[in-house]
């Protein structure tokens, strides 16, 4: 799977040198606050990859991390079900306080 990335990594550098490379054409970019003149498509180019890397990146960092977090919460409250599940079974049954249900509807029906 390495191996695969990689080989999947250089040929997409090299694609992406090619395009660079073909594209040097100046260009103005007019921004809301700020003009700029006669700049290379290339880095244009470069820039908003690198932008969009960088916000993908961001926004998956933190799906990550609420996932994470989720994950933590119920691991907890998994753990502390599985405490009281066996503190319930560790529990000793007295013998007054044993409840048979034939008896008590017996009782009823008496009365």
């Amino acid at each position: 799977m390495r191996l695969f990335k990689t080989i999947f990594s250089i040929i997409i550098l090299i694609s992406l040198l090619g395009i660079l490379s073909q594209n040097m054409q100046a260009v103005s970019i007019d921004l809301f606050l700020q003009k700029f003149s006669n700049v290379p498509l290339s880095n244009v180019i470069l820039v908003t990859l690198a932008s969009g890397i960088f916000i993908g990146y961001v926004l998956a960092l933190s799906s990550i991390m609420g996932s994470k977090t989720e994950a933590r919460l119920h691991k907890n409250l998994n753990k502390k079900l599985s405490d009281e599940i066996n503190s319930l079974r560790n529990i000793s049954i007295n013998n007054d306080e044993h409840f048979d249900g034939e008896e008590e509807v017996k009782s009823e029906s008496i009365k």
